[in-house]
């Protein structure tokens, strides 16, 4: 079972420092689709609640998993994890402006039509 799929353990596991230490592996690693598609999903699960929300996008995590969507075009499973974890963000108001700024649509519907 995924620990980070429950709120107080995906708070526990922010507290702990473990978003910057993913954005680190994907930044470490970004020609390798497998860190960046864990890595995305990992960021994902992590935005259970607004204040985890606030600090994932604190770190530039959307900023991450677009680089890894355009990246890795033609990972499939990627594209999939990154969609979700793009969704997950954007269950907070104001994450939805950064993410329309960021063109995160534009990014989804292309990895939709895709694959």
């Amino acid at each position: 079972s995924n620990l980070a799929l429950s709120p107080p353990y995906a708070i526990t596991l922010m507290e702990l420092g473990s978003a910057g230490s993913i954005l680190r592996s994907m930044n470490c690693h970004l020609n390798h689709s497998g860190v960046q598609q864990y890595g995305c999903s990992a960021l994902g699960n992590l935005a259970v609640d607004e204040d985890n929300i606030i600090v994932l996008m604190e770190l530039d995590a959307a900023q991450a998993i677009l680089r890894a969507m355009d990246r890795h075009p033609d990972s499939a499973n990627l594209q999939a994890d990154a969609i979700d974890a793009l969704g997950s963000l954007a269950g907070d108001p104001q994450t939805k402006a950064v993410l329309a700024m960021l063109h995160a649509s534009e990014k989804v519907m292309s990895a939709m039509l895709l694959h």
